[in-house]
């Protein structure tokens, strides 16, 4: 498959920091893939680990609250997600550090709290946890207005414009994640990881279009080869063993996963620039594609002066003593036949 088609058949990608709003009724702050609820993002960043059929996002925000409400974010995803904690080390933290750009260049189990028999309800309340110092619910809905109603039911307070861009999503049949500060919570989230099914790696981006500030986004990728996302610069790549320093001990078993990591940012980008989501691409397959399409323009190489400055010496020698050794030759063997 193309990866125009590919383009055209998954406008979507999956998954990263929060578009942050100061309020109901106050513009949202610039953000990555999410829409943050009372709170300021203070910076974000987010990990992807594609597999074959299955994508993880790793994420790590700060969130400062604006209220006496609890900081939230609502994250949407293509497919049923599980969401765990990372206890041990931050590979985001760790991931800045080893691939500084050169000078000058799991899964949570939990319990079904509003499956019910029959048809699907408008919001399916797929599982809700305490994870990481947060409240994290999954969510399926049918229904945007219905799966309003429910955020704002809960204590998520979503911009109106948000309304547009959750339908489209649930028309693709995505899911959602509401992840807010516990109560003890000091605003630190552990790193989450979210994994998911997914055919093409993706990273969510629509809902950066209700941000009333540019963007900067760093996203990282761990995968068998280099990846790309267009519009985003790529600033470093290696092998896994290239990091530097290399995993700690606590990040060993993560890092094992991928064998090369690829890391991409955007900054001041206009918030409505994200139309679409994020397709994070094999290197490998772009590299393809336009060699192939070269290869249709390719010419017959033409002659070079220097060719022909060449061809013409070789005759001028011919010529030169070709002729007279042939002349020498004929006579000979005339006066040899008369004798």
């Amino acid at each position: 498959m193309s990866i125009a088609l590919r383009r055209a058949l998954w406008p979507a990608a999956a998954l990263a920091a929060a578009a942050a709003l100061w309020s109901a009724t106050q513009p949202a702050e610039a953000c990555g893939c999410g829409v943050a609820i009372e709170a300021e993002v203070n910076s974000e960043t987010g990990l992807v680990i594609a597999k074959p059929g299955k994508e993880e996002i790793i994420l790590s925000l700060e969130l400062a609250s604006e209220s006496d409400e609890r900081a939230a974010v609502i994250l949407p995803v293509p497919s049923t997600p599980e969401v765990a904690a990372i206890d041990r080390g931050d590979p985001l933290a760790y991931l800045d550090e080893a691939t500084q750009p050169p000078p000058e260049v799991g899964s949570a189990s939990g319990g079904d709290d509003g499956a019910t028999a029959g048809a699907a309800p408008p919001v399916d309340v797929i599982g809700r946890e305490e994870i990481g110092g947060c409240d994290v619910t999954r969510l399926a809905s049918s229904d945007r207005d219905a799966l309003g109603g429910w955020l704002d039911e809960n204590g998520y307070e979503v911009p109106d414009g948000a309304g547009p861009i959750f339908d489209s999503y649930i028309r693709q049949g995505w899911k959602f994640v509401a992840i807010r500060l516990a109560d003890d919570s000091d605003g630190r989230l552990r790193p989450l990881r979210v994994s998911f099914d997914v055919d093409i790696p993706v990273y969510p981006m629509r809902l950066s279009q209700l941000a009333s500030r540019p963007i900067d986004l760093t996203l990282y990728t761990l995968a068998d080869a280099e990846r790309q996302v267009a519009g985003l610069e790529t600033v470093w790549s290696g092998a896994v063993t290239e990091l530097d320093p290399q995993p700690p001990p606590e990040l060993a078993e993560l890092f094992a996963e991928g064998e090369f990591v690829t890391r991409m940012e955007v900054e001041g980008a206009a918030p409505e620039s994200f139309s679409t989501d994020l397709v994070i691409e094999p290197l490998t397959e772009v590299e393809a594609a336009d060699a192939a399409d070269d290869l249709t323009a390719v010419d017959e190489p033409a002659a070079t002066d220097e060719d022909d400055d060449g061809l013409g010496t070789a005759w001028g020698i011919v010529i030169l003593f070709g002729i007279p050794i042939a002349l020498w030759v004929s006579v000979a063997l005339i006066r040899r036949h008369r004798k």
